[in-house]
């Protein structure tokens, strides 16, 4: 498993445990979730740094359009940043 998928999976692990993110997540919306951005993310970091990776993630996915106009993720944005902005948005 490339380095980037460790990471995300890591990164998913930390953005479920936050305290702020709704208790009750439904099981297998979470499943899909967390396959879409994996896939996004495992793409976006192909040509991209992490630095870079939220403006690549709004490329693929319109979705954190909304979440970078929301105010939710801050201007340098990791990846777990990303995830967590995409649970709060999706969830």
């Amino acid at each position: 498993m490339p380095d980037i998928c460790n990471e995300v999976l890591d990164d998913l692990g930390r953005v479920l445990s936050a305290t702020h993110l709704p208790t009750i997540i439904d099981c297998e919306r979470l499943e899909q979730l967390s396959a879409h951005f994996m896939r996004i993310l495992v793409q976006a970091h192909t040509t991209v740094t992490e630095r870079e990776m939220p403006c690549a993630l709004c490329n693929l996915d319109p979705r954190f359009d909304e979440v970078l106009d929301a105010g939710l993720v801050k201007q340098k944005c990791t990846i777990a940043d990303s995830l967590e902005a995409a649970f709060l948005l999706c969830a």
